[in-house]
């Protein structure tokens, strides 16, 4: 974890109403699975979010084609956000998509 997710008030304090972020989107995304609200997310994992001098050392900055596996261990509801937060320099000003590809396993990639 890097950073607590962005929330609703968080850009509203700021002036912005309307404003996605990624509390919201899980929590728009999670509501049919009984989320109540931003208030029920927990800190985000974050992998590929571009965050610039705010850690005690420089992280590398992810690029088109860079990918991440995890394996479920047992049945999972999971939500996924694209860091929407494009102020103060984080992901270079600008959101991206991002591709989330789901599924049963296949053959293992070689390297």
């Amino acid at each position: 974890m890097t950073f607590m997710s962005c929330f609703p008030k968080m850009y509203e304090k700021e002036g912005i109403k309307g404003h996605r972020s990624c509390a919201g989107n899980i929590s728009e995304a999670m509501a049919p699975y009984g989320m109540n609200g931003v208030l029920d997310v927990t800190d985000p994992f974050n992998i590929f979010q571009n965050t610039p001098n705010y850690s005690l050392k420089a992280l590398g900055s992810s690029k088109p084609g860079d990918y991440i596996e995890f394996k479920a261990m047992k049945d999972i509801i999971c939500a996924a956000s694209c860091c929407p937060y494009d102020l103060r320099g984080f992901n270079g000003g600008k959101v991206t998509d991002v591709a989330i590809v789901t599924g049963l396993p296949t053959q293992r990639r070689s390297s």
